[in-house]
């Protein structure tokens, strides 16, 4: 599977570009920086019936992609604390793959939720920096989900899974599993749709 770009989305200007959608938003936690996104890892989630992670960003998937990818920077120090990629229809129905500190170590892993039952499809550890890229694809009915530590190095599949049969698919950026006395901001950078 290659990285054939379908439409770049660069966050280069002061505002969202159209067609960005938040999912409760909160405006003091989120700002664009040259050529970033940040958003603030903040309590909550949307694993189950959670569903009160903030500052979830999405936008309809673009007519001739198969997928999407962006590259991530982020620190995290609570547990669970993640940052990633959704394929995402609702909170209850979803694919993810985050960066995410699990137990003692920081790890990739990728979870899929229908119906508000999420089932974890791969923890891999993850020795790299501070910053990673994440790409999901889908080719037939199996969505793939792969990072990447450096430009020099290849991609790594975490998990695969079957895709839904649902409408209104949206990619999305976010990030949860923060705390409220930190301020740490998950920086996004270089948002593709892919072929």
């Amino acid at each position: 599977m290659g990285d054939r770009i379908a439409a770049e989305y660069p966050f280069d200007q002061a505002t969202l570009a159209e067609n960005w959608v938040w999912v409760r938003e909160q405006n003091k936690d989120w700002r664009i920086v040259d050529g970033e996104i940040h958003i603030c890892t903040r309590p909550g989630s949307i694993m189950g019936d959670s569903n009160n992670a903030e500052n979830l960003l999405s936008r309809a998937l673009y007519d001739k992609s198969n997928g999407f990818s962006v590259h991530v920077s982020c620190e995290l120090l609570a547990p669970y604390e993640q940052a990633g990629l959704l394929w995402y229809y609702d909170d209850d129905n979803y694919i993810k793959l985050v960066k995410e500190l699990v137990g003692e170590g920081l790890s990739i892993v990728m979870v899929r939720e229908e119906q508000g039952i999420a089932s974890v499809l791969g923890v891999i550890p993850f020795n790299g920096s501070e910053s990673v890229k994440l790409r999901l694809l889908k080719e037939d009915t199996v969505v793939t989900g792969q990072f990447k530590m450096s430009a020099e190095t290849g991609w790594i599949t975490a998990a695969q899974c079957e895709t839904y049969t649902l409408p209104g698919l949206h990619a999305g950026l976010f990030t949860h599993g923060g705390v409220n006395d930190a301020e740490r901001w998950a920086r996004f950078t270089d948002f593709r749709f892919l072929l």
